[in-house]
């Protein structure tokens, strides 16, 4: 494995693989520690005023821990990430490309499981469900170059 690896392009605009999946890492962990702590704050609201939600409560809940445990998880595969592409292995970064996937597609199911279970005690879909939805499509969006910066480094 060549440390600088040309995905594509000429001249001026080109991508190296070890530059995109280092990027890809520290956006994972950027991204992952706003949304940990945007998690962990709405599991306090929601403990503090459980009457709100009346019979969804646990629902959502447990939607905002699983998401909180996704990226704590993506944290933790962001860092393999960071010491495969340092030290050249590619065996560490295959668990980041399948677990960012993976998770991504968890993370959807969560959002949309806990915007449908709000939306039936509010009867619409509040600010928090359009805010949730908007960063999540971001993320998403903007995880891909990501995964195919990483992708050159797999066999």
């Amino acid at each position: 494995l060549s440390p600088v690896v040309r995905v594509r392009g000429r001249g001026w605009y080109r991508l190296d693989a070890r530059h995109a999946a280092l990027c890809a890492a520290l956006y994972t962990i950027a991204a992952s520690v706003v949304v940990s702590v945007l998690c962990a704050w709405r599991l306090v609201v929601n403990g503090r005023h459980p009457h709100h939600l009346l019979d969804v409560y646990y629902g959502v809940q447990i939607s905002y821990v699983s998401t909180l445990c996704t990226h704590i998880t993506l944290i933790v595969l962001s860092t393999f990430l960071i010491i495969g592409v340092c030290k050249e292995r590619r065996g560490l970064v295959t668990p980041w490309v399948v677990g960012n996937i993976t998770f991504m597609a968890l993370e959807a199911v969560c959002v949309m499981y806990s915007n449908v279970l709000r939306d039936h005690i509010n009867k619409r879909f509040d600010t928090i469900c359009k805010v949730e939805m908007a960063f999540f499509t971001t993320r998403g969006v903007s995880q891909y170059p990501g995964v195919v910066g990483c992708d050159a480094f797999l066999p």
